[in-house]
């Protein structure tokens, strides 16, 4: 899903990228392309209502099992940047 809106992304303009510094350029472009795993940082990216739409459809389809799985984790434990195994 993830790949399939960064297709659907236009590049930034050569104008824009200049303001961008040299040291954050591949950082900054990183949504644009694909990717083969998701990784801590998960870009929603989108461009029209439609691709708003289409990212609404995939978290729905998931949300049950994240809740179920956060079910299972322990309230007394700071997750936030661990990997999980899910």
């Amino acid at each position: 899903m993830r790949n399939t809106m960064a297709a659907r992304l236009e590049q930034p303009p050569e104008e824009h990228l200049a303001h961008v510094p040299e040291s954050l350029r591949d950082e900054y472009l990183r949504p644009f392309t694909e990717a083969d795993e998701l990784g801590r940082r998960f870009w929603m990216r989108f461009r029209s209502e439609a691709d708003a739409a289409d990212w609404c459809r995939c978290v729905r389809g998931m949300l049950p099992a994240a809740i179920e799985r956060a079910g299972t984790l322990s309230p007394h434990t700071l997750y936030l940047g661990e990997d999980l195994d899910w």
